[in-house]
């Protein structure tokens, strides 16, 4: 097997040939033909042989996942969830002549439920996510004390979806607090936006509310439901915007809270995202965007992978390969020929990373009349300093506009030395107390001169 050092965020989106059935779910024992090949099957992927999955595939699944992208799926998944424990449960779900076997599996950090879709004669024919449940991990951050600040689950509806939420509040019964909707980054996300043992999204609403700032998080659309999930149709409005401005307005829809000071934060792509749900939401307050890109997602990847790839200094021929698959299909996109990439570009639809393509951020932003805060880590290889050159070169000097770098922090604002990488990612800390300090402060002025 080749050796993986990349996983791209968008990987664990993965393509379904069989679209999501609503039949009912039918015990079998545990021995049961199906659940048998099934469990052959994830004990081959799990167990390195993702060529030997693909090679049990029918020909569809065959054009929709190369052994390759198997194996970097799972990767993803025990880098995103840690360490596979085992099986917890299994079930038959007859589906007309098709028949999945869904597996309940225990990581070191999560409960997923992953679908194997077989045909009549043992062929996989579909690959689904099913469902996610965090094991929670209550470490606090030093700058975060507990009896400071006060959680409520929420459930936030944005049209079709309803969405696990938390809203994070301040200990005690202040009023007229400001608010913050955080809004998450590429590929499917739970609400503190965990990755690894890192917890971005709590971190912040933890030390944000110990300094009178109350915020709302939520699972991400995509995490929530994984088997109604199209590739096809996921656009940047319905993955990301729709619900970043529904939770805008539940938030001001709270008694705590003053609702001319509800800011939006998002992190890497939800940066991204910011000023596109400003222009739908005009009540907004400020935006916060921290670690947002202002190059095109083709000109980033293509700096990630060749980044990952020389860490060690050496190219292997299998990524000397994906970065030519990878470098062949961003041409195509920028071109306006996503027709012409025939597989998922890092595991995204082509027509996905097109519309991507299409948006620029930066003009929208130039357009808002809105406090802006832009926050970049120096140690940061996914969005780097071209990114933050560029928004320095537009905003520094504008008084609704500030520019913050801070040098030894990563993409997820944790501190560190040396260059970064994935590994790192691995290793349990916390969101820096700098960053949390440097927002709570900003929306506190910015809130007060908040453009009508």
């Amino acid at each position: 097997m080749p050796r993986f050092k990349y996983l791209p965020a968008l990987l664990l989106a993965l393509l379904a040939v069989l679209p999501a059935s609503h039949a009912d779910a039918q015990s079998r024992p545990a021995d049961s033909p199906k659940i048998k090949v099934g469990r052959e099957l994830l004990a081959l992927w799990s167990g390195g042989k993702a060529d030997e999955v693909v090679a049990r595939s029918e020909e569809k699944m065959r054009a929709a996942m190369t052994a390759q992208q198997l194996a970097q799926a799972w990767a993803a998944v025990l880098f995103q969830h840690g360490k596979f424990v085992g099986e917890d449960a299994v079930e038959e779900i007859p589906a007309g002549d098709l028949t999945a076997v869904r597996f309940t599996l225990r990581f070191e950090r999560s409960l997923l439920k992953i679908r194997f879709v077989l045909t009549k004669d043992d062929k996989l024919t579909g690959l689904w996510f099913d469902a996610v449940e965090s094991i929670k991990d209550n470490r606090c951050p030093p700058y975060a004390k507990p009896d400071a600040f006060r959680e409520e689950k929420l459930t936030l509806r944005c049209g079709e979806f309803e969405l696990p939420a938390v809203l994070t509040l301040p200990a005690g019964d202040a009023k007229e607090l400001p608010g913050v909707v955080f809004v998450h980054g590429s590929g499917a996300h739970d609400a503190d936006e965990t990755l690894g043992p890192n917890r971005v999204f709590r971190d912040l609403a933890w030390g944000l509310a110990g300094r009178g700032v109350a915020s709302i998080r939520y699972v991400k659309r995509t995490q929530q439901y994984p088997a109604t999930l199209k590739p096809e149709d996921i656009t940047l409005e319905w993955e990301t915007i729709d619900d970043a401005v529904a939770a805008a307005e539940l938030l001001r829809g709270r008694p705590e809270l003053d609702p001319a000071r509800v800011f939006i934060l998002g992190h890497s792509l939800g940066g991204f995202a910011a000023p596109f749900i400003a222009q739908r939401d005009r009540r907004l307050a400020g935006l916060i965007m921290m670690a947002a890109n202002a190059r095109p997602l083709c000109d980033l990847v293509e700096d990630q992978l060749n980044y990952i790839f020389n860490l060690d200094d050496v190219i292997s021929d299998d990524e000397q390969l994906q970065l030519e698959q990878v470098r062949k299909g961003t041409a195509a996109i920028r071109a306006g020929r996503p027709d012409d990439v025939k597989e998922p570009l890092l595991g995204a639809p082509p027509r996905y990373w097109a519309e991507l393509q299409k948006r620029d951020n930066v003009a929208a932003a130039l357009e808002l009349k809105l406090p802006l805060l832009f926050l970049q880590g120096g140690r940061d290889y996914q969005v780097t300093l071209k990114d933050f050159e560029i928004w320095k070169s537009k905003f520094q000097g504008k008084p609704h506009a500030k520019l913050c770098l801070f040098d030894d922090l990563n993409h997820l604002m944790i501190a560190g030395a040396g260059k970064s990488s994935p590994a790192e990612y691995a290793k349990p800390d916390y969101v820096s107390e700098k960053v949390v300090a440097e927002v709570a402060e900003w929306i506190k002025l910015a809130g007060r001169h908040a453009p009508p």
